[in-house]
């Protein structure tokens, strides 16, 4: 009897740390696919930038400064996007960092990316 209640019990334990290895194997793999749309979306806001810049480089380097409003996209999970352009060489060059942020249950995660445009022409 004693050996059942043992065997029952390390057949348990077993078990149970299969499955939080699991669900632990699940969510790494989720969050490490999110990471990767989230650099997507980073890398995409930085080539739109640099088209506005090509598009219209007197406009692109007239303003000081600045942040664009956070932008949210997607679905599952939402991703809020946020550009700042930092001018390092007035009218000349902007540093020009972009973040994505989402939120994973109780988790919060960020992905930033970023470049220095010049004023080429």
């Amino acid at each position: 009897m004693i050996e059942v209640v043992i065997a029952i019990g390390v057949v348990g334990l077993v078990l149970t740390s299969m499955v939080f290895v699991s669900t632990l194997g699940i969510k790494t793999s989720r969050v490490a696919k999110e990471r990767v749309e989230a650099r997507h979306l980073v890398g995409n806001k930085l080539e739109e930038v640099r088209r506005t810049r090509d598009e219209d480089p007197e406009a692109f380097f007239a303003t000081g400064t600045y942040s664009d409003a956070p932008i949210q996209t997607g679905t599952n999970p939402t991703y809020t996007l946020t550009t700042t352009y930092t001018q390092v060489v007035a009218g000349e060059q902007y540093e020009i960092t972009v973040e994505a942020t989402w939120e994973d249950g109780a988790n919060t995660y960020t992905v930033t990316g970023g470049t220095y445009l010049s004023k080429w022409e």
